[in-house]
C-alpha cells in the first residue's frame, strides 16, 4: 500500500513538472508508443482514417484511458502507460471509465460530446484490438456507449450537380472510366473510400452484376452492381488479374489520390459541400430512403449497418422537401 501511494504522488510531481516546461498538455497526449495500440492505429490508416483525425482524437483519448488506469490500480502502476498490459483490463475497468467519464463531464470538464465520443474510441479500441489478436476477449460486447445525438444536417447536391461533378471527371480525367468506377461506386453504391480501395478484381462478378464489398469490421455483402457501373467495369477487367486491386495495389496511395482527384472535381463543379467524398455515401442513403420500394430493413442492408440508428444519420431532407411535406397535411 505505501509503495502504491509514493508511486502516486510520485508519477503526479513528474507530471506537474512537465506541465511547467511548457509542453502543452495535447502534445503530450499524442507521444504514445504503446505495441498494441500503434498496431490499431496502423489499422485505422488502413481503413482510410486520416493521421489528422489519429493525432487529434484518437491519441487524446487513448493517452486519457492509459493513464487513468496507471494512476487508478495497483496492478496497472508498476508499469508505464506504453507498457501497460491490455490484455488484463476487463469489462469492469471499462464500465469504470465510463463512469469516470460522466463525473468529468458532471463537473464540466469535458462536454457529454467529449465524454461521449471518447467512450466510443475506447470501446472500438478495445474491440479492434481482439479482432487484430491482442485481445483474448471482446470485453465491449455488453458495454454500451454514452448516449449524445450525432446527426448533423449536410447539404446534399441536386442531380444537377452530380451530373457536372461526373462530367468534370470526363473532361479532366487522365483515366476517366477509372475514376468515373470508383466515385460512382460512392455515390451508387455507398461504399466508403476505403472500401473502394481495396476492391479487386475477383470482387467483381460482370456476368452475375454483383460486387463483392469488405467494409468495416471486416464485414462482407455482396451488392448489386447498377448499371452505369457495370459498362465501366467490363472496360476494366480486360487482361487484368483477379488477385491486382482495382484501383491501385496501394490502398493508402489510392485513398489519398482520390480524396486529392475529389477536392479537384468538386472545386471545378462549384460545390460548397464541408467534408470529403463520404458526402456521396450521405447521398446514396437520403435518395433511397425518399423511394417508397425502399423500406427500411432493405435500407439498412444496403447502407451496411447494424442498427437503424446509425442509417438515420445518414439521412437528410432539404427545406424544400420538409416545407412541401407539411403542406400536405391536409384538416
Amino acid at each position: 500500500m505505501i509503495l502504491a501511494i509514493a508511486r502516486k504522488l510520485i508519477s503526479n510531481g513528474f507530471e506537474l513538472k512537465k506541465s511547467t516546461n511548457g509542453i502543452s498538455t495535447k502534445k503530450r497526449t499524442q507521444d504514445i508508443n504503446h505495441p498494441a495500440i500503434t498496431a490499431h492505429i496502423k489499422d485505422l490508416h488502413r481503413s482510410g482514417v486520416k493521421e489528422k483525425s489519429v493525432n487529434g482524437k484518437y491519441k487524446i483519448s487513448y493517452a486519457l484511458f492509459l493513464n487513468w488506469l496507471n494512476k487508478t490500480y495497483v496492478q496497472f502502476q508498476s508499469t508505464s502507460c506504453d507498457e501497460l498490459p491490455l490484455s488484463l483490463v476487463t469489462e469492469e475497468h471499462l464500465l469504470e471509465f465510463k463512469q469516470y467519464l460522466l463525473r468529468l463531464e458532471n463537473k464540466g470538464i469535458y462536454t457529454k460530446q467529449t465524454v461521449s465520443n471518447c467512450f466510443y474510441d475506447i470501446r472500438f479500441l478495445l474491440a479492434n484490438l481482439y479482432k487484430l489478436g491482442w485481445l483474448a476477449k471482446d470485453i465491449t460486447m455488453d458495454v454500451t456507449g454514452i448516449p449524445y445525438e450525432r446527426y448533423y444536417y449536410r447539404e446534399l447536391p441536386t442531380d444537377a450537380k452530380l451530373q457536372c461533378f461526373f462530367h468534370n471527371i470526363q473532361l479532366y480525367s487522365d483515366h476517366p472510366t477509372l475514376e468515373l468506377a470508383a466515385f460512382g461506386l460512392m455515390l451508387c453504391l455507398g461504399l466508403r473510400i476505403h472500401e473502394v480501395a481495396n476492391i479487386r478484381y475477383q470482387d467483381i462478378n460482370v456476368e452475375n452484376r454483383t460486387i463483392s464489398v469488405f467494409g468495416k469490421n471486416e464485414k462482407s455483402a455482396i451488392l448489386p452492381l447498377p448499371d452505369p457501373l457495370q459498362n465501366y467495369f467490363q472496360k476494366l477487367v480486360v487482361n487484368k488479374g483477379q488477385d491486382v486491386h482495382q484501383f491501385g495495389n496501394n490502398s493508402q496511395s489510392t485513398i489519398r489520390k482520390l480524396r486529392a482527384q475529389y477536392k479537384l472535381y468538386s472545386f471545378v463543379s462549384g460545390w460548397k459541400y464541408p467534408g470529403g467524398p463520404h458526402l456521396l455515401r450521405h447521398t446514396f442513403i437520403s435518395r433511397l430512403s425518399e423511394r417508397t420500394d425502399c423500406p427500411s430493413q432493405l435500407l439498412m442492408y444496403l447502407a451496411r449497418h447494424d442498427r437503424p440508428e446509425n442509417t438515420a444519420r445518414y439521412v437528410h431532407r432539404s427545406p424544400n422537401q420538409l416545407t412541401s411535406a407539411v403542406n400536405k397535411i391536409n384538416y
